[in-house]
């Protein structure tokens, strides 16, 4: 700190005001436990509350003692130390780290499909491994079933719908015109922009649209078969925690969101005109009924990707990803992803977590983590004593 005296014998001196006290909407409780739960491993955790936008926890792995930074001493002695940490913790990953989403983003392919009028709720799609690797599970003959299944070829069939609408002749220009269309639709969720929120570091994402293969592969070179890896949120869609998120509370509040943000309050005047504002997707209410009773069914009907997400009673929606993870072109363990929201009804949370290099499947470390923070954020206390030793003694990363 810095003595500053008066200038000019004190004629500029004035009294110093004290400020409005800001009121944030961090829970610090919940923060504390997700940092808890994410020890000895990489990734991230992120929860709004769905009806206001404010962000509860932002939970980032691994961490470090903020006091190894207080004073330029320490900070001279301890910055170096943390920048070169090849486990990067002072990299903001809820706020800064590119992800392909997995099938989370299989969600969004649902919606605009049936916005744009290629698919109906009822529409079904074989399970055909032949166009798309998948698990083992029945041919999904709606669009809930194909939530709750997570089927890859479901994805494929509505996307390519989607994006080869027989607009023109040309499959090459034909998929121009839907690629636009298709990210437009993503850029109303929130996706491929940086969310106006209050706190510095983030970063947009990639919604991949005709713009970007043309640079990449040249104008009129590329069509929805080179492309294909988008429906199911691989290959070049990249978001980050937050906007999974945010994604989740979308999904909560059936097709609108407030910009996530930390500052519930100035002084008493609430948070600042920007957050108060709804911000509506390009997909009507009615459709996000059938994905969301899909979410549901993935945590708590057989046959579902997310068993390990139940709550006694409560009723969560949510929706599994496994992102396939190469590094330079050498397959490392999958990440682990899960986005939700409960309680079904006049929900309290959404959330996104991400653990990376985990192995398994979405279903099998974020789910759990995931129902964890719900469990301790809307009953005070958790009574799933197994599941939270399973998740505390795991051990994802080889950082200490």
């Amino acid at each position: 700190m810095n003595a500053v005296g008066s200038f000019e014998d004190g004629k500029y001196d004035t009294t110093a005001l004290q400020g409005q006290p800001i009121h944030l909407g961090l829970d610090i409780k919940l923060q504390e436990y997700g940092e808890k739960l994410l020890q000895n491993k990489k990734g991230c955790i992120v929860a709004i509350d769905p009806s206001t936008g404010e962000i509860l926890a932002l939970v980032s792995a691994p961490t470090y003692d903020p006091n190894l930074l207080v004073g330029n001493k320490k900070i001279r002695a301890n910055y170096p130390t943390l920048l070169k940490d090849m486990n990067k913790p002072l990299f903001p990953r809820p706020l800064a780290s590119e992800y392909m989403p997995g099938s989370t983003f299989k969600l969004l392919q649902s919606l605009i499909g049936m916005q744009e009028g290629v698919i109906t709720k009822n529409s079904g799609f074989p399970c055909n491994k032949s166009v798309v690797g998948c698990h083992n599970h029945p041919s999904a003959q709606n669009v809930t079933q194909a939530v709750k299944m997570s089927c890859n070829p479901y994805f494929y069939a509505v996307t390519r719908r989607i994006i080869q609408q027989g607009k023109k002749k040309s499959s090459f220009e034909d998929s121009e015109i839907g690629l636009q269309i298709w990210a437009d639709y993503m850029h109303s969720f929130g996706l491929g922009v940086r969310l106006d929120t209050d706190i510095t570091g983030l970063r947009a994402g990639n919604i991949p649209d005709p713009a970007y293969y043309d640079r990449w592969r040249g104008k009129g070179a590329w069509k929805f078969s080179g492309i294909r890896s988008i429906s199911i949120g691989q290959g070049e869609v990249q978001l980050t925690p937050l906007q999974l998120a945010n994604v989740a509370s979308i999904m909560a509040n059936r097709g609108w969101y407030y910009t996530p943000h930390f500052v519930k309050s100035i002084g008493d005047q609430g948070p600042l005109d920007k957050y108060r504002k709804k911000n509506y997707t390009m997909v009507n209410a009615e459709h996000f009924l059938p994905v969301v009773e899909g979410m549901r069914g993935c945590v708590h009907d057989p046959g579902g990707t997310a068993r390990l997400a139940r709550i006694d009673g409560i009723t969560l929606c949510g929706k599994t990803g496994t992102v396939e993870n190469y590094i330079h072109g050498v397959k490392q363990k999958n990440h682990s992803v899960f986005i939700a929201f409960a309680p079904m009804d006049n929900p309290k949370i959404a959330i996104a977590v991400f653990i990376e290099n985990a192995g398994g499947g979405g279903g099998t470390w974020a789910a759990p983590t995931a129902s964890l923070m719900i469990e301790k954020f809307l009953n005070g206390e958790v009574k799933s004593t197994a599941k939270e030793k399973r998740i505390m003694d795991a051990k994802l990363s080889n950082w200490e």
